[in-house]
C-alpha cells in the first residue's frame, strides 16, 4: 500500500503529505505504532514545517499517551499558525483534561472559539475546562448547547453525564451515560469507562 500511495503522489508534495497522514492513521488504527511513527518522522524530516504532518504525529502521540510529545508538536503548529483553531482546541482540551493548568487551557480554548465560535467540539472543550475548574453551572450550560448542536456525539453525552453527576443530578447523569454507551463508536474509546460508571451507580 505504501509503495502504491507513493506512486500515486508522483512528486506532488500536497498529495504526498495527504497520503502520509492517511497512511499513518490507518497504521495507528491497526496497532502498527512504530511503523506509523517512522513514517511520520521520515516525512517531517523532508517537510519539517508541515502542520498536517505535525498534527498527524500529535494523534500518534495521543495514541501512546505521550502528552509531552503531543504538546511539543501542537505548540509548533500554533507558533507557525496562531489562528489554527484545531491545534488551539486540541492543546487546550488536553491541558484541561490531563493537567491542572486550567487557566492556560481556558485561554487556548477561548482563542479557538473566537476563531470558530460555532464548532461544537470547541464548545465541548470549553465546557470541560469549566467543569475541571468546578464551574458546574457554566459547564452544564455549554455542554447542553453542544448536545443541541450535535445530539449523537457520544463523548459529549458522556461529559454531560459527568457534569450532571457532579451537580447531584444523578438521574439525568445516568440517562446521558446510557445514551453515550449506546452511541459510542470504537474510536471514541469510552465504552469501558462509561460502563464502569454505570456499574458503580447500580452497585451503590
Amino acid at each position: 500500500a505504501h509503495s502504491w500511495l507513493t506512486q500515486q503522489s508522483n512528486g506532488q508534495v500536497r498529495l504526498e503529505i495527504l497520503f502520509t497522514t492517511i497512511e499513518s492513521n490507518l497504521l495507528i488504527q491497526a496497532d502498527y505504532d512504530q511503523e506509523a511513527k517512522s513514517l511520520l518522522d521520515s516525512a517531517l524530516n523532508r517537510f519539517p514545517n508541515e502542520a498536517e504532518l505535525l498534527f498527524a504525529r500529535v494523534l500518534w502521540s495521543d495514541s501512546q499517551q505521550d502528552r509531552e510529545g503531543s504538546e511539543r508538536d501542537l505548540r509548533q503548529i500554533i507558533r507557525m499558525q496562531p489562528e489554527d483553531a484545531r491545534a488551539l482546541n486540541h492543546l487546550g482540551y488536553m491541558l484541561a483534561d490531563q493537567t491542572n493548568r486550567f487557566e492556560e487551557a481556558l485561554d487556548l480554548i477561548e482563542r479557538a472559539i473566537a476563531i470558530s465560535p460555532d464548532d461544537p467540539a470547541i464548545i465541548d472543550s470549553l465546557a470541560w475546562a469549566h467543569f475541571k475548574r468546578n464551574n458546574l453551572e457554566e459547564a452544564a450550560r455549554l455542554m447542553e448547547m453542544v448536545i443541541d448542536m450535535a445530539p449523537g456525539e457520544a463523548i459529549s453525552l458522556d461529559h454531560l453525564g459527568d457534569i450532571y453527576y457532579a451537580m447531584n443530578r444523578k438521574r439525568e447523569a445516568i440517562h446521558f451515560w446510557q445514551q453515550a454507551l449506546e452511541l459510542a463508536e470504537p474510536e471514541d474509546e469510552i465504552e469501558e469507562d462509561v460502563q464502569s460508571k454505570l456499574n458503580k451507580f447500580n452497585a451503590g
